[in-house]
């Protein structure tokens, strides 16, 4: 059985690794291609869906990326 610290700190660290997940994927979007509506659509899917919406920009938007500067 984890104890009460571990119970306490997990939370926090879930947290964390959502934040610096939204972070790098806010700062990858910075640095991409594409029209202002795409963009736009883009942030508004990472900030609204803070856990869901990297993991889709990392998955989706960053392929639709390197496909058109191919």
């Amino acid at each position: 059985m984890p104890s009460a610290s571990t119970l306490i700190l997990l939370p926090w660290l879930v947290g964390l690794g959502a934040m610096v997940l939204m972070v790098a994927a806010l700062m990858s979007l910075g640095r991409a291609e594409g029209t202002q509506r795409q963009l736009v659509t883009w942030l508004a899917v990472i900030v609204l869906a803070p856990v869901l919406g990297p993991v889709l920009w990392f998955a989706l938007g960053s392929e639709q990326r390197s496909r058109s500067s191919r």
